[in-house]
């Protein structure tokens, strides 16, 4: 706890909190329990078989999954008690408790946030943000005829935005903040 407020027992141990390695993300998300969890995850996935914890329900299967670290890589590869603790941050960050499925939109805006800056902080501003996007894009669509195939093709790419605008916002407004706490706070005893 007090190394987590930058207060060490000894100038060593904060020496060795500062030279740490630099975060390798590559390190983290290539490590075999990883990997080996996601193809697990991929067969119950390509059943309609797998289970999101953020949204407290299956996931489809024509929608898209990432694999997320619930507490960030990043995070537990910065945390000054890991290090004191001399504990091995890659070993940490991919225990199965820790590693979750998700829709890749909430992955994508989770990022390296903690979990309660992402439900209070991230998720409303993500979904405003989207919003807008979405906006204009549908204005932008308005602009376009239908005559020339140039027309046509932009269109298409204007119609294929609007389709992800969506898909992003109905992910994010799907999330189950109960549920995303209580697998932070599973995740963080373990």
């Amino acid at each position: 706890h007090n190394a987590r407020q930058d207060n060490w027992a000894s100038n060593a141990e904060k020496e060795r909190y500062r030279g740490r390695n630099h975060y390798n993300s590559h390190a983290y998300h290539s490590h075999s329990s990883y990997k080996q969890k996601g193809k697990q995850d991929k067969k119950l996935h390509q059943i309609g078989l797998l289970f999101d914890r953020y949204r407290n329900k299956k996931m489809g299967q024509s929608e898209v999954r990432h694999l997320d670290h619930t507490i960030s890589a990043y995070e537990i590869h910065h945390d000054p008690a890991r290090v004191l603790a001399e504990y091995d941050g890659i070993l940490l960050a991919n225990q199965d408790m820790n590693l979750n499925s998700t829709h890749w939109a909430i992955n994508n805006a989770k990022k390296n946030h903690s979990m309660e800056k992402f439900i209070n902080e991230i998720v409303p501003t993500s979904i405003k943000n989207r919003k807008n996007k979405l906006k204009n894009h549908e204005m932008q669509l308005k602009g376009v005829g239908n005559d020339t195939p140039k027309d046509r093709h932009k269109r298409r790419i204007l119609e294929d935005k609007i389709q992800k605008d969506k898909e992003y916002i109905n992910s994010l407004e799907s999330i189950d903040k109960k549920a995303m706490l209580k697998a932070d706070k599973e995740a963080r005893k373990t």
